[in-house]
């Protein structure tokens, strides 16, 4: 069973670390060659970790660590995805790779569905090299909406609806 709890500055280099690996295989755009970018990623896991906001959008942001057996096993970075309008943007989406291609990334997926859907809609972004996000976020009830100016594929998730 995962446990999921909010993330704390003990997690910070661990994220960083999974992010980066992500990043190298291309499932974010980022310019991995610029070595300014270490450092702004660090201020921005910080920002989110330690003041629950992402400081350059203004953006209300939060991050989950997923665990089982003591082991973290992945984690999730939530954003409004415009200040204060609603939806949520699942940002970051990442299992740690040794846990891969162990269900552990539907499981993580089942839990943010059932925690966000029921009051927001969920948006994601997948680049090409996303292809496993795709094919699981697909078979998780998401709707591919369009490809946005980074290349990337935008699905949602609409929100839960209650029918009287």
């Amino acid at each position: 069973m995962l446990r999921v709890y909010a993330a704390d500055s003990t997690d910070i280099d661990w994220m960083i670390q999974l992010y980066l690996a992500g990043a190298k295989d291309g499932h974010f755009n980022v310019d991995m060659s610029d070595c300014r970018y270490l450092d702004f990623c660090r201020r921005n896991f910080i920002s989110i970790v330690n003041q629950k906001q992402i400081i350059d959008l203004n953006r209300q942001a939060y991050a989950m660590i997923f665990e089982e057996h003591d082991q973290k096993i992945g984690y999730a970075v939530m954003s409004e995805v415009q200040s204060g309008i609603g939806g949520n943007e699942l940002q970051l989406f990442l299992v740690d790779q040794k846990h891969r291609n162990k269900g552990y990334g539907n499981k993580m997926l089942l839990e943010i569905i059932k925690r966000v859907q029921p009051v927001a809609d969920i948006y994601l972004r997948c680049f090409p090299a996303s292809t496993q996000m795709k094919t699981l976020v697909q078979k998780n009830g998401f709707h591919y909406s369009h490809t946005n100016s980074e290349n990337a594929e935008v699905f949602v998730l609409r929100k839960a609806r209650a029918y009287a």
